[in-house]
């Protein structure tokens, strides 16, 4: 069991350029009508959209429904695929709602993450506030005394904690 535990929650990546869970969808549509979503990516985005507009239908009909959290928005893609009804899909579209919305989350996360380049081996710098949080978990782990064994639970989408984890080599260090 480790002695310190840290727990990050979506908003941690915020620093780094990733939006919140209220601004997800608006980045993602700013990013796509700005040109920046090409290919296959294009018909991910245009499905999550049209279905969001399905489900705003659903929402003056049924009650609230949070359409800018994007938590909620994927919760009802789920419970649409559940239910195989969704206001102007067809089922084999519902079926590729959650797999849609999945690119989606990606490729905002891609356009907005603020990776820095690198001329080393690596090639990408995580983004500003991992390295500093990279450098706080090799004090605990390798210069603090007594070293500390250390876990971190992210309940963040984007991968930025673990390329900076894995570029500084600390995966599985001090495990016992």
């Amino acid at each position: 069991m480790a002695q310190t535990v840290f727990i990050l929650g979506a908003g941690a990546s915020r620093q780094g350029g990733a939006p919140l869970m209220g601004e997800f969808l608006d980045a993602a549509d700013l990013a796509f009508k700005a040109g920046r979503v090409t290919g296959a990516d294009r018909e991910h985005f245009d499905r999550v959209f049209k279905a969001v507009g399905a489900l705003q239908q659903v929402h003056s009909k049924h009650g609230p429904l949070d359409l800018v959290n994007i938590e909620s928005v994927l919760g009802a893609f789920e419970m649409a695929r559940t239910l195989g009804r969704l206001p102007g899909f067809e089922e084999n579209e519902i079926d590729a709602l959650v797999p849609s919305m999945v690119r989606v989350i990606e490729r905002t996360l891609e356009l907005n993450l603020a990776f820095r380049r690198d001329s080393g081996p690596h090639g990408a710098l995580p983004p500003v506030p991992y390295e500093s949080f990279v450098k706080l978990l090799q004090e605990l782990t390798g210069k603090a005394k007594p070293p500390h064994t250390v876990a971190v639970l992210t309940f963040n989408y984007d991968v930025a904690l673990d390329w900076a984890i894995t570029r500084e080599s600390l995966v599985g260090r001090n495990r016992k």
